[in-house]
């Protein structure tokens, strides 16, 4: 494998030698007279503008720019609040012809295999959000059951997820097969690492990335992604995390932001009787909990009562939107699985309940949902 790839950056440097290191993106953007066209790099935490131009009557644009030090990286042109995603390996030359009133959709591109996958999977991606639009207004004008919203949610995720995991396995090394991995609606990852199902994806490409592009950042990051996914689904239980000695006599302060970014403190809550929840949004038994949860909270809110929710969710995206309607406390730890939160309270497996009680002493660790009402209820 190493002879792979040491050739392959000897060929490189031979073909850099007659042409330029640089790769260029043209093109041409019908009807956006007077609007400005950004080049932009999608990095793993930030998009960084690199360029822009202000098209004329003619929409003849041309951008070009240096090769990117580690391949592939991922670039987009923007038009107003319309994006077209680029893959780029190396000195590729992409060209674009687009109209503006369509631009993120009816493109076509030549040059690069990768933005024309990457094409396809943004329309497919795009339409499936189109249709979880309309059911979650379905939902909300209480036309459908939150039951029947997740199961058909699901399944026109399984029927896009079909399609982008021909990109996948055809070729896991790929910059369309990274993208694909993560793409999101709504905050949503599509492909759900904690399912073994997608998981099966994830460490496709993770090996791929691994060997054949060993130095590249994203490498690290997917291959770390994934091997804490595996873990948390080899596990009995969606998410393990080590387990320490410590009492949960007590009270032991939690101090952690919310949704909205307020810092929460746990004991903020004495003078009520506190669920104390620690669990990850990400999982399969997360919807049947929270509804649980909901109906708890609603039959003994009256009754100063409080639910403190701690989130362990390596997303802070996904968590922020799945708490988002959710009417108690959400707070996430960040460390997730390392959570010194979880190690105190002896947390070794998700979901796991503690009753404190207006004293802010834990006097119930409950592990069986179906008895947490009852034992909530013995506390009012």
């Amino acid at each position: 494998m190493r002879k792979i790839v040491v050739y392959g950056a000897a060929l490189l440097a031979l073909v850099s030698c007659g042409k330029s290191d640089k790769f260029s993106v043209t093109g041409k953007v019908e009807s956006a007279k007077g609007d400005t066209l950004f080049l932009e790099q999608v990095g793993m935490n930030e998009v960084k503008v690199l360029d822009s131009v202000i098209l004329s009557s003619d929409g003849v644009f041309k951008f070009k720019q240096k090769a990117p030090e580690f391949s592939p990286e991922f670039y987009r042109l923007r038009l107003k609040d319309q994006l077209i995603n680029l893959s780029v390996d190396s000195i590729e030359e992409i060209d674009i012809k687009a109209n503006a009133g369509k631009f993120a959709t009816s493109y076509l591109v030549q040059g690069s295999e990768n933005c024309a996958q990457i094409q396809k999977m943004n329309i497919g991606a795009i339409q499936t959000k189109l249709k979880i639009d309309s059911l979650l207004k379905l939902n909300q004008a209480k036309l459908i059951s939150i039951e029947k919203f997740d199961s058909t949610v699901q399944n026109i995720l399984k029927k896009y997820k079909a399609e982008a995991s021909r990109y996948i396995f055809g070729n896991p090394k790929s910059g369309a097969a990274y993208f694909a991995l993560f793409q999101k609606i709504h905050g949503y990852l599509i492909f759900d690492p904690y399912k073994k199902e997608d998981l099966r994806a994830f460490a496709a490409v993770a090996t791929s990335y691994d060997v054949y592009h060993p130095n590249n950042p994203r490498s690290k990051h997917l291959k770390e992604f994934t091997l804490q996914a595996m873990k948390a689904t080899r596990a009995p239980k969606p998410i393990q995390i080590k387990e320490e000695q410590v009492s949960v006599k007590g009270n032991f302060e939690v101090t952690l932001p919310d949704k909205k970014g307020s810092t929460q403190k746990l004991s903020s809550q004495i003078g009520k009787v506190v669920l104390l929840s620690f669990t990850a949004y990400q999982t399969k038994f997360s919807p049947e909990v929270n509804l649980e949860l909901r109906s708890i909270y609603t039959s003994c809110k009256a009754k100063r009562f409080e639910i403190y929710q701690v989130s362990l969710d390596p997303d802070e995206n996904y968590w922020k939107v799945s708490a988002a309607n959710l009417p108690w406390i959400c707070v996430r730890d960040a460390d997730g699985q390392y959570s010194q939160y979880a190690r105190t309270y002896n947390v070794s497996e998700l979901p796991t309940f503690f009753i404190l009680n207006k004293q802010g002493e834990v006097v119930k660790r409950v592990d069986n949902l179906k008895t947490l009402k009852a034992e909530v209820e013995k506390m009012l």
